[in-house]
């Protein structure tokens, strides 16, 4: 359990740092800041929730990562200039694979 865990959170942070970057760097407008900054809030909440379950993997932190993790991965699908070569099915895929996480097996 705690192996998927960090398999896919290693997979969601990778994808996000890889991808992710400065709208200023692109030349991109207001929508593609818009996307930065919402893309970096999302982050941001996903890092507090991930150090929280690192510090007690409970039943109820599992339960908050699982979102987190879910609104990170759709903040990416709302924000398509920053998915590179990730799609939509790759991105549906993960998370599925976030909601079949049984957290009651903490």
């Amino acid at each position: 359990m705690k192996t998927t865990f960090r398999i896919l959170t290693v997979i969601a942070t990778l994808a996000f740092f890889t991808n992710c970057s400065d709208s200023s760097d692109d030349g991109g407008g207001e929508q593609n800041g818009s996307c930065f900054q919402s893309l970096l809030s999302v982050t941001e909440d996903y890092s507090n929730i991930l150090q929280a379950y690192q510090l007690n993997p409970n039943e109820t932190n599992c339960n908050s990562l699982k979102q987190a993790s879910i609104q990170l991965i759709n903040a990416y699908g709302n924000c398509e200039e920053y998915l590179q070569d990730i799609g939509n099915a790759e991105l549906e895929a993960a998370a599925q694979a976030w909601k079949d996480i049984d957290c009651s097996q903490n």
